[in-house]
């Protein structure tokens, strides 16, 4: 009676019938002229106002938040970011070219980029959320996991998709990808613009190849990331990624054995009897504690998503470690974590876009996965099955057909357990026009990173007929040369970078301003992703002194050149540059501003040749008490005067958010990681000096 009652109150007609594109006529509202208005450095942002029902255009709306990047010269046209489920387009077309900077400088020089808050996503009104809070989230968790039947589980599914659609005022199909591709082919009307380029990283890879089927003419190329798997029926897939998760959880589990540093220590002969047993155990009793309750269902949630980067075992080890001893706390913990608005977007949204077959039921799904030749995974039905099986009006799953679009560059990754490169490639095939996938050569679900990744896509975009000549990545080559060593090891964590002055980003920031020989180094915290030596880089000489099992003991530690190229990833390269000391305080200004001690942002600076006081309860903006140099002498904020600053390109460009250096001059340097190496090499290597890197007073946080 609920579905009736709203489909008599709503004029929401295809929502309440077909899904079939075909039923539905072509009709749009007249193309919005937008009011773009000023909201950031360089980001105008504006509001775009579509109908619920396109085949009648006069029925209640939905507000959508669009923002746009002005090209700087030489302009092309316009770069369309579609985001992840879950995700701001609007925001992330300011953060994401701002991420894939140095390597898509050009793009960003040259393309309009605009993005747009897909219905329900984002903050767009309304948006696909019920869930108010983390507590509420969580709560519903521990309700099906406490729930004494399947019926019960069943039931309680139902009710949350029935008051869902009642707090929404909306049926869910409204929100189905079809409707997403008619908004943005409203957006590109609306911007008077006859083609533009697509990017879309996960589940904007879905978006932007429905948007290719419907409105092949008006693309003029399309690069898609870390990619949703196809096909899209519920059931399928689910089993292609308890392909892929058992893949990313193998490789953790063969790391745990080849390494001391997993806190994983299990007393049978292998971490994978050890993660069976575990798994067997809650399977027959779920772990308790005043936390909640641990089921297998929310622990298979916790680990999937924990399992997206590789820089997350440590915490995985120690996550099973507290489980095997019997408290769940931990993977409780980081279920909550996880629990955000954003994530309950993911689930809805694929439940609306990836609905079971009808009749299907759980009893078909265990047979799928059954049928698989799982090593390690031990797969429980998702919520996003669970609900969508509790669907019971949903429309049939939206196929790709083939379409004369250009073809598509896909990006795919190693161990990625949310997009694997099966699901991509049969995407890709789907659409019948060429389009390629390539292999990044990287790990986890984050398919923009890594140089060589991000320059084929910024060849591709700036041309995309040259995909014919852009090939695969190259497999790296282990580089295990001994560079010097460290008399204590640097353990790396996420924050450690992001929220104050660390022994890494010293180590960097000295290295950098040595090899260029300028007074200042600035380099963005968020850029160091393992400490040294690096968690995974098992050398083959045993005779090294490394912190894994089978090496000879330390302190001090030996440092190859893998362990520096793992905690500098990027490629990115130092730049030299002239600066006034009130450019200086602006950049520090802007590293600063979004600190609150606990969060750690990437734009936090690491520095080197000046002594830096911050003021965290201060406005952003105002929050930098002083700078000086080294020798003392202060550096006003107002300062006239030039210094010398190597600084990492990324925040040059503006990766960290701030593109106020972006068209000044600068000298293009070394890469950062090679500097890092030949630092290391001066100081230890050639002298025989184990090198001392500690934390030195450089960056304080005032406090009275």
């Amino acid at each position: 009676m609920r579905w009736l009652r709203l489909c008599l109150m709503l004029p929401v007609l295809w929502s309440c019938g077909s899904s079939d594109p075909s039923d539905i006529p072509a009709e749009f509202p007249e193309p919005e002229v937008l009011d773009w208005t000023p909201c950031g450095a360089r980001a105008e942002c504006s509001t775009l106002t579509v109908p619920v029902d396109y085949s009648d255009p006069r029925s209640a709306t939905i507000q959508l938040r669009a923002k746009r990047l002005p090209a700087y010269a030489d302009r092309v046209g316009t770069l369309l970011v579609l985001s992840g489920a879950g995700d701001s387009g609007a925001d992330m077309a300011e953060e994401l070219p701002q991420r894939v900077i140095p390597m898509m400088s050009e793009v960003v020089r040259r393309f309009d980029v605009v993005g747009l808050d897909l219905r329900g996503q984002g903050e767009s009104v309304p948006a696909l959320r019920c869930l108010a809070t983390e507590d509420a989230r969580f709560e519903f968790y521990q309700e099906l996991a406490t729930a004494p039947s399947e019926g019960a589980r069943t039931q309680a599914t139902k009710n949350f998709l029935g008051d869902c659609e009642e707090q929404l005022g909306l049926p869910l199909a409204s929100f189905r990808v079809e409707n997403r591709t008619r908004d943005l082919e409203h957006f590109r009307q609306s911007l008077n613009e006859p083609t533009w380029t697509l990017l879309g990283s996960a589940a904007g890879s879905w978006d932007g190849a429905a948007y290719a089927v419907s409105y092949p003419d008006q693309v003029r190329g399309a690069v898609m990331g870390a990619s949703v798997p196809y096909p899209p029926d519920g059931v399928a897939r689910e089993a292609s990624l308890a392909l892929s998760a058992d893949a990313a959880l193998s490789a953790f589990l063969s790391w745990c054995d080849a390494t001391s540093e997993c806190g994983f220590r299990p007393s049978s002969s292998s971490s994978r009897a050890a993660f069976d047993a575990l798994v067997a155990q809650i399977a027959a009793e779920p772990l308790s504690s005043d936390a909640g309750l641990l089921d297998l269902e929310a622990f298979d949630t916790a680990l999937g998503v924990a399992l997206y980067f590789p820089e997350n075992y440590p915490d995985i080890a120690a996550g099973l470690a507290a489980a095997q001893a019997g408290s769940p706390d931990l993977v409780l913990s980081a279920l909550r974590s996880q629990l955000t608005n954003k994530a309950e977007s993911v689930v809805l949204q694929t439940v609306v876009d990836n609905p079971v077959a009808r009749g299907a039921t759980l009893e078909d799904w265990q047979g799928e996965t059954d049928a698989l030749p799982l090593q390690s995974w031990v797969p429980a039905p998702s919520l996003a099955l669970r609900l969508a099986l509790a669907w019971e009006r949903a429309p049939d799953a939206f196929e790709v057909r083939p379409t004369s679009a250009p073809p598509f560059l896909f990006l795919s990754n190693d161990l990625d357990p949310a997009s694997p490169r099966d699901g991509t490639a049969a995407l890709a095939s789907a659409l019948g026009n060429g389009s390629v996938v390539l292999d990044t050569r990287v790990a986890g679900h984050d398919a923009f990173r890594g140089a060589c990744a991000l320059e084929r896509a910024r060849d591709y975009v700036l041309e995309p007929t040259a995909l014919a000549q852009i090939e695969d990545c190259p497999v790296p080559s282990p580089n295990e040369t001994p560079v010097g060593s460290i008399a204590q090891a640097l353990p790396w964590s996420p924050d450690d970078s992001r929220v104050g002055e660390s022994a890494l980003g010293n180590l960097v920031a000295d290295a950098m301003r040595t090899a260029v020989g300028a007074q200042i180094a600035l380099v963005n915290g968020g850029g160091i992703r393992a400490g040294l030596p690096a968690l995974g880089v098992e050398p083959e000489d045993q005779s090294l002194r490394r912190t894994g099992s089978g090496y000879a003991p330390g302190p001090p530690f030996d440092v190859v050149v893998d362990d520096v190229r793992a905690m500098l990833p990027f490629g990115n390269r130092i730049h030299t540059m002239e600066l006034t000391g009130l450019q200086v305080w602006e950049q520090l200004e802007h590293g600063v501003s979004t600190f609150d001690g606990v969060k750690g942002h990437g734009e936090f600076l690491q520095v080197s040749g000046v002594r830096v006081r911050f003021d965290p309860r201060a406005v952003a903006g105002e929050r930098v008490a002083s700078v000086e140099l080294e020798d003392g002498t202060p550096i006003a904020n107002d300062d006239s005067r030039t210094y010398n600053v190597a600084i990492a390109d990324y925040v040059r460009y503006g990766g960290t958010g701030d593109p106020s250096l972006f068209e000044a001059p600068a000298v293009p340097g070394p890469t950062i990681d090679e500097a890092v190496a030949q630092y290391l090499v001066e100081t230890s290597g050639d002298t025989g000096v184990d090198l001392e890197v500690g934390v030195e007073g450089r960056i304080a946080a005032l406090t009275n």
